[in-house]
């Protein structure tokens, strides 16, 4: 599997002339302090199936810790049906790594459209909870093969840490889930800390559907507590960096766009806050692309930056992050295409 570009934009402005460079490869001899994949819109057919076990695989050999799925595991024309996001969610489970989703709008938030089966969004989303999130009180239901929650897939992957590949452990902090929103999560790897906030496309719900526009209302609610609780948490423990993911493209901007004026705001006192090097990662809209869009009071944050997924029809490319506090940028953002053949 070739690297198709290596790029190093990071907690900085972006350098001019970065081109591809296919031959790349990390450098074994000093390893990344934490490496994680990024993967999000896949898979979004039965054909796109196949690419999901490969992708992991493909991250793990590579010594990625955990894999992130920015969202949209259907497209938005097959059926929201409990079937469906039973297997989708079940082939994530089925990895030789930790995989942490956030939904995105194609299972819950459209699911009223005709070619999606006329499902009731809010129910879908409390289905989708249930299946993907459970309460760690209540078992799965007998004879489901999924794993108690994504992201956290086995009893190892607790304070005592994760065992990956052969003398690679995460030093993890237990990933605490929010309160009757399970779907956000926050964690933290060797300083670098981690939090799902749930924003979605399709205008983060708003005129959607009958209701849309309240549930959006308090979903945002809590996340703005979620995301605040999580920035106080980074600076009281002195983190080295911090890592926010969610589906949805905010289309970043002086207004933003319709839907996510909201949360455009809760990742500006995020910033302000937060001098460390922040990266903002999301899905939504199926291009890969890394900048730094977030406005500031002096033009954009230039410790904040955006990386976006690939997706459909990319659906065997992702993306590698490395985290180094010492280096500069701390981030770095490299792109992968995982072969069948390997």
């Amino acid at each position: 599997m070739a690297l198709a570009a290596a790029l190093q934009l990071g907690a900085c402005t972006p350098p001019t002339g970065t081109r591809a460079e296919p031959q790349a490869v990390l450098d074994a001899s000093r390893p990344p302090v934490i490496a994680f994949g990024v993967m999000g819109d896949l898979p979004y057919s039965k054909i796109d199936e196949a690419h999901v076990p490969t992708i992991l695989k493909d991250m793990h050999q590579v010594g990625a810790r955990l894999a992130l799925h920015v969202g949209d595991i259907k497209s938005s024309i097959e059926p929201c049906s409990e079937a469906l996001l039973t297997h989708r969610i079940a082939l994530l489970q089925a990895g030789p790594l930790p995989v942490v989703l956030t939904p995105g709008d194609n299972e819950w938030t459209d699911c009223h459209r005709g070619s999606a089966g006329r499902y009731d969004p809010l129910e879908r989303l409390s289905l989708l909870r249930r299946l993907a999130w459970p309460d760690p009180h209540n078992p799965v239901r007998p004879g489901s093969d999924l794993k108690p929650r994504l992201g956290q897939t086995n009893a190892a992957q607790t304070n005592a840490g994760h065992q990956i590949n052969a003398g690679q452990t995460i030093a993890a902090q237990a990933m605490e889930h929010q309160p009757g929103q399970p779907e956000n999560a926050r964690w933290s790897i060797e300083g670098l800390h981690f939090v799902t906030v749930h924003v979605v496309g399709s205008r983060n719900g708003l005129e959607q559907f009958p209701g849309s526009d309240a549930e959006m209302m308090a979903r945002m609610q809590a996340n703005a507590q979620w995301l605040g609780q999580t920035v106080d948490l980074a600076l009281q423990a002195s983190a080295q960096g911090l890592v926010i993911a969610f589906h949805a493209d905010p289309d970043f901007g002086t207004p933003p766009g319709r839907g996510y004026q909201e949360f455009q705001t809760l990742l500006q006192d995020a910033a302000q806050r937060f001098k460390g090097p922040i990266l903002l990662v999301h899905g939504d809209g199926h291009r890969f692309r890394v900048d730094q869009p977030l406005p500031g009071p002096q033009g954009n944050w230039p410790h904040v930056t955006r990386l976006e997924a690939f997706g459909w029809p990319r659906s065997r490319h992702w993306v590698l992050v490395s985290f180094e506090a010492r280096r500069s940028p701390a981030f770095r953002i490299m792109t992968r295409e995982a072969s069948s053949d390997r």
